[in-house]
């Protein structure tokens, strides 16, 4: 039926053929039919995976399919239905069904490594009057803490001077950094002295008293004066009270005789 006259022809299409057989002697003919099927389904093909990469996450797995009755060729190479890979990347398969015919499909691997942008602060310094300081970890959302100190949240309050690390792992991909506050601890008491220029006599009826340091502190004596020096007409026994800018206190006496 395509017009070949020898006993075998070759096709490239499928359907029903027929040829016509010619008997030479007496010119009597029959026919026979045969059906070519032609099968070039292409394979469905789709390629996935289950990233992204992180930092927790080092390999992730590319799927393919179908499953069955095919053969796989990656564009690394690998010839199994599902790999491990662990670099990010555009990943092809190229699937061969059982009739020759191949289809690809492509997946892209991505990776997310970006660590938190790590800050610790303190709103030290400790001093007398400041017994505890709070440490401050950020960013404040979507992280974890770990401090040097064992504590786990983003704010924790210390009563110590030292140095501080918080580790602050992102919760997305588990990527940390690490930040490092240190906590001054000013506890310094004032060398405080008190002196007069005594004594009271017939002829000296005041003497002033005088205390030390002389700057960046404040003053309380005992008989409720609040300058660095006073004056005094009355002999006795006279003690100053010292505060320094980091509260700290000291105190100092000085005897005021008379003759």
């Amino acid at each position: 039926s395509n017009n070949a006259t020898t006993q075998s022809v070759n096709v490239t299409t499928g359907g029903t053929y027929t040829v016509t057989i010619t008997n030479s002697s007496n010119g009597c003919t029959a026919t026979a039919t045969t059906t070519v099927i032609e099968n070039k389904t292409i394979p469905s093909v789709t390629a996935t995976n289950n990233g992204p990469l992180t930092c927790t996450k080092t390999s992730v797995t590319l799927s393919a399919t179908p499953t069955t009755g095919v053969t796989y060729l990656w564009s690394n190479s690998a010839v199994t239905q599902s790999i491990n890979i662990t670099t990010p990347g555009t990943y092809t398969v190229t699937i061969t069904a059982a009739n020759g015919c191949t289809g690809t499909a492509t997946t892209i691997v991505t990776q997310d490594i970006t660590q938190p942008n790590a800050i610790a602060s303190n709103d030290g310094p400790i001093t007398c009057t400041k017994t505890s300081v709070t440490l401050s970890a950020q960013p404040t959302t979507g992280v974890t803490y770990n401090w040097s100190n064992n504590a786990t949240t983003q704010s924790v309050n210390v009563t110590t001077g030292g140095t501080y690390t918080v580790t602050i792992t992102n919760s997305s991909n588990g990527c940390t950094a690490t930040a490092t506050t240190t906590v001054i601890e000013n506890k310094t008491i004032p060398s405080v002295t008190a002196s007069n220029n005594g004594p009271l006599t017939c002829t000296k009826t005041s003497v002033t008293l005088s205390a030390t340091p002389t700057t960046g502190v404040t003053y309380l004596w005992s008989n409720s004066a609040i300058t660095q020096t006073i004056n005094i007409a009355t002999p006795g026994t006279y003690t100053v009270t010292i505060t320094a800018a980091n509260g700290c206190t000291g105190t100092a006496t000085t005897i005021v005789t008379q003759d």
